[in-house]
């Protein structure tokens, strides 16, 4: 790992020791402005992030790229959040477990790909 890297990292695990403080809302709430922040003021790896969605979807307009670029950036806060700062309880019983490979092949057949764990 670089040192930009190892730093951004270091920034990473700092913040979150101060957000695991508060209440879940208002550390939710920061990460988001924070997110935000990251993506459009700082930057902070948004041409990667605006290659891979190029990538990803090859038709679509510079305009619907940028709009998904910000909700990635979005998403990651939110993920965050949950992940590090929500109440693991809550977030396991949103976990839904669906038995059956059709439910696979439904997914699939929608032509837009599946996350399957």
């Amino acid at each position: 790992m670089d040192l930009t890297s190892e730093l951004e990292y270091l920034a990473f695990r700092s913040i979150l020791g101060g957000l695991r403080m508060l209440p879940y809302g208002m550390a939710r709430q920061l990460l988001i402005s924070t997110g935000e922040f990251t993506g459009k003021v700082l930057r902070i790896r948004r041409s990667i992030v605006r290659e891979q969605l190029g990538l990803v979807y090859p038709g679509e307009k510079a305009s619907d790229l940028e709009t998904l670029t910000n909700s990635v950036y979005n998403h990651l806060s939110l993920t965050v959040a949950e992940v590090f700062c929500g109440n693991t309880t809550d977030l396991l019983d949103t976990v839904m477990v669906t038995p059956g490979w059709h439910h696979v092949e439904s997914a699939l057949s929608r032509g837009k790909g599946a996350i399957v764990a």
